[in-house]
């Protein structure tokens, strides 16, 4: 079995998600190419050395749709040979599929990542069952993520201005972040620049409009699904509706890439080693639906890389939700120096289809900083799914 190494990671700065966002009228296949086309550049990569790319999309429709990963790589001009596959999982569940080829030695380079542009295609045009076929509902109990959170915080006893303070938190150690290392400017084809930082980046939040923002689930769980979600918990006697639109990550487009590959591949490719992966794990919530899967990822990441909590440096957990972010600080016992540091989706945005892959970048990048042995990213994905993934620095 080969050591599956790191050699590089970066994406594209995020935009906002929504008609009018900086990347609205960017095509995915553009994004993708924009990306492939920086890592090559970057590394001087001879592209016919790798195998496959693997690429997250959470809803491949529209212009995301007939595997656009493939159509893209061609778009950047890499060698006709290597492969591609789009999956419908997010990117750190992309970067865990490649990691398993190459140190199945299936593979010897691949890229693995993922992207979405939620402002040209919305996640529900892919047909979302949970959604528009009442079986699926109730057979198993479906709850909407929105739900669980809330469902999360009152069974953990997270109130909202716990909520509040964490949100506050994340924006003012965004302010903190030192961006660029692993940004790779979004340009058109006539070579100008559409995009060089974070769209989200430059929004901060004061504790007045935090108090004033009003639960952003309440009038969904009245519909019936607070009644479903109660099913699962008996002994509540009511969900404490505490989210507000500031409590979860906005909608985000954009991309994340990483080229991972064994020892020998990467030597011969004149590539420098950056970090090895030691582990991933991905498990399904129960019951379903329940965002606290990223908890359940990251023991069974932990158990399989042979380490204890105590034994990781620096750790990210998607920011999806604020009650998931400090359900996750306070199970591992962490302090804010070692945690989410330089903030999160909630700060940032997330593209589902890229989440945790963009993470990951942000994590490598900040243990090469602190010279940080080893680190651990997790993440919470649709329908209860729950990825994690334990790296130790190449010193």
């Amino acid at each position: 079995m080969s050591d599956v190494i790191i050699y590089e990671a970066l994406r594209t700065p995020l935009g906002a998600g929504k008609r009018g966002g900086a990347l609205y009228e960017v095509k995915s296949i553009d994004l993708i190419a924009s990306g492939l086309l920086a890592l090559r550049q970057r590394l001087s990569l001879d592209t016919a050395l790798v195998d496959q790319v693997y690429m997250g999309c959470m809803a491949p429709v529209d212009d995301r749709g007939y595997n656009v990963v493939r159509t893209g790589l061609l778009l950047a001009g890499w060698h006709a040979r290597t492969g591609a596959m789009q999956i419908s999982a997010p990117g750190l569940e992309a970067v865990a599929q490649a990691a398993a080829q190459i140190h199945a030695g299936w593979a010897s380079l691949a890229v693995a990542g993922g992207l979405d542009s939620t402002a040209r295609a919305h996640l529900v045009e892919d047909g979302h069952p949970q959604w528009s076929d009442p079986y699926m509902v109730t057979n198993p109990d479906f709850i909407p993520s929105g739900i669980a959170a809330d469902l999360l915080a009152t069974l953990h006893g997270i109130s909202r201005d716990e909520l509040d303070a964490y949100a506050l938190s994340s924006h003012q150690r965004a302010v903190r972040l030192a961006e660029g290392r692993y940004l790779a400017p979004i340009f058109d084809r006539n070579g100008m620049t559409i995009l060089a930082e974070d769209e989200y980046g430059g929004i901060t939040l004061s504790p007045e409009q935090l108090a004033a923002e009003t639960p952003a689930f309440a009038a969904l769980g009245a519909l019936g699904y607070d009644e479903i979600a109660l099913r699962q918990f008996p002994h509540i006697e009511r969900i404490a509706h505490v989210h507000t639109s500031a409590h979860v990550a906005p909608r985000a487009d954009g991309a994340a890439f990483l080229l991972l590959g064994n020892k020998k591949q990467g030597t011969a490719a004149g590539l420098r080693p950056r970090a090895r992966i030691l582990s991933a794990a991905t498990v399904g919530a129960a019951p379903p639906m329940m965002p606290d899967s990223a908890v359940a990822a990251a023991d069974i990441a932990l158990q399989r890389a042979g380490k204890k909590a105590a034994d990781i440096d620096l750790w990210e957990c998607q920011e999806r939700f604020a009650a998931l972010a400090i359900y996750f600080k306070h199970h591992f016992d962490l302090d804010e120096n070692r945690y989410n540091v330089n903030s999160g989706a909630l700060t940032l945005g997330e593209p589902p289809g890229a989440a945790g892959a963009t993470t990951l970048c942000a994590l490598l990048d900040e243990m090469e900083r602190r010279n940080a042995a080893t680190g651990l990213v997790a993440l919470s994905a649709s329908n209860g799914m729950g990825t994690a993934m334990v790296i130790e620095l190449i010193k």
